[in-house]
């Protein structure tokens, strides 16, 4: 999962520089937004672990709300 994480900062550099996102990427055009977790083969027999070490509570609670938050946050005053 951490193969991800630079794709998911980039979600800021796309929308506050990029000039024709940033105009429309706001509370007034956004009806709503939707995360979704999906994986086409499953768990299968790897539930056990990942249940045993709370891997899918981790990617709920927080990778998912990192993304979601990076979807809707106002722009932040500065990126230091």
């Amino acid at each position: 999962h951490y193969l991800g994480k630079e794709l998911v900062m980039n979600l800021l550099v796309l929308r506050f520089a990029n000039v024709a996102f940033q105009a429309i990427w706001n509370r007034q055009y956004i009806k709503s937004v939707q995360v979704i977790f999906k994986e086409d083969f499953g768990i299968a027999a790897r539930g056990g672990y990942f249940d045993q070490y709370g891997i899918i509570r981790d990617v709920m609670q927080n990778h998912l709300l990192q993304v979601m938050a990076l979807v809707a946050m106002e722009q932040p005053l500065s990126f230091d």
